[in-house]
């Protein structure tokens, strides 16, 4: 349909400028890849921030479907390996995530759900292979819920190597009840009567209000929850936060962890070779002027933490001002360093990144990026590592 606009232009005159209505898609709350190159591989990289799902017939797009398609585009370029950046993902579709294992695991279960009464469900996956090389996941304090499920699936079966710091350790699952359901009607009609009465006029009756009750808890397929500890990284790379209370962990009512039994499952006979991989991460990391810098930085903000009073001294005050400046010059130095990671656009992603000049300099700024994160040029590292060394061949863990 359209739409008019009358401008009125600077000089007096108007004018009436018709536009046609039309879908506009934020892409930047979907899933989209990139290739990263060094020593000579081609890495595929998918960026997913939420497991988002056609809930409400909305979008129409589903997070499963939309990683597949990036997953195909990937295998059409020949990537050596992929990552899937899975960081600050704070969840979604639990449909979306079990579809989503299966394309790197085939059928087989993914999660353990269990009820407040204590029966337990087991979700599958049904969806076909479709990927079955080199394969990391990040996942940092932000990632919970839904990126928890998956990231520990593939720890579990062995499929992946899980890269970065300790997630969120969010297992249970809520649910918002009304109130009003259990007050009489009668009750409501003198409930707004006294509102009345203390308002001095006429006001709407909008409910009590709602209580959200916690009915479900996930357990991974070998029996432990994502409750509490979270998923731990198969390769630790130092977090700026990693010493901060975060997560379900800063709540002291937080749900305990605790473990079921597991179901059965084929652990993944290709997969990576864990030891080798950690041993040449922690020796590159070491090294590594960004991750020196974030170091620095989480020790010096423990501190900050650990020591949190205020100095009355003018040139304590002054001291104590002075070393939070050149702590937030410390994290402006980390974000500047940059990699040397080539990244690319795929080729059946230029028509759409080079629609106009905005859409170029949004894409421009977002490859930028990728090249400067130092954890996705360690993350790549990690699987040329399993590229070059080689996976297991056995079933030994």
């Amino acid at each position: 349909t359209e739409v008019r606009l009358t401008v009125t232009h600077a000089s007096g005159t108007t004018e009436v400028i018709p536009i046609i209505r039309g879908d506009v898609e934020l892409e930047d709350v979907f899933a989209k890849s990139a290739i990263l190159q060094e020593n000579g591989k081609r890495i595929g990289y998918i960026y997913l921030p939420e497991f988002y799902s056609n809930f409400n017939g909305i979008t129409g797009r589903r997070s499963a479907v939309d990683v597949k398609k990036e997953v195909e585009k990937l295998k059409a370029e020949n990537v050596d390996g992929i990552v899937l950046d899975l960081r600050n993902n704070g969840g979604g579709s639990l449909s979306d995530v079990v579809d989503m294992v299966g394309l790197f695991v085939g059928n087989g279960p993914v999660v353990q759900v269990r009820s407040s009464g204590g029966n337990s469900v087991t979700l599958r996956s049904k969806t076909p292979l479709v990927y079955s090389g080199p394969l990391a996941v990040m996942i940092n304090a932000g990632s919970a819920s839904a990126s928890e499920i998956l990231a520990a699936a593939l720890q579990d079966y062995g499929r992946a190597v899980i890269v970065g710091s300790n997630s969120f350790g969010k297992g249970t699952v809520q649910k918002i009840v009304p109130l009003d359901q259990f007050v009489p009607f009668s009750m409501r009609e003198r409930i707004l009567q006294a509102l009345n009465k203390a308002k001095g006029g006429e006001v709407e009756y909008d409910g009590i209000g709602f209580v959200k009750l916690t009915i479900q808890k996930f357990y991974r397929i070998d029996g432990g929850s994502t409750q509490l500890r979270g998923v731990l990284p198969d390769v630790l790379l130092p977090d700026t936060y990693e010493d901060m209370d975060y997560g379900e962990r800063k709540d002291k009512a937080a749900l305990p962890w605790d473990k079921i039994a597991a179901v059965p499952y084929d652990y993944w006979r290709m997969g990576p070779d864990l030891p080798t991989l950690k041993k040449a991460s922690s020796e590159r990391v070491k090294e590594n002027k960004s991750f020196q810098l974030v170091m620095k930085t989480n020790a010096r903000l423990k501190k900050q933490k650990d020591n949190n009073v205020m100095p009355l001294k003018l040139e304590d005050y002054w001291a104590y001002v002075k070393e939070s400046e050149e702590l937030s010059k410390q994290i402006d130095e980390i974000d500047s360093l940059s990699t040397p990671l080539v990244v690319k656009n795929l080729k059946s992603d230029l028509s759409r990144v080079e629609l106009d000049d905005a859409s170029k300099k949004k894409n421009e700024e977002w490859l930028k990026m990728l090249r400067k994160d130092a954890y996705i040029h360690e993350t790549v590292n990690v699987v040329n590592d399993w590229i070059l060394k080689g996976g297991r061949l056995s079933l030994d863990r």
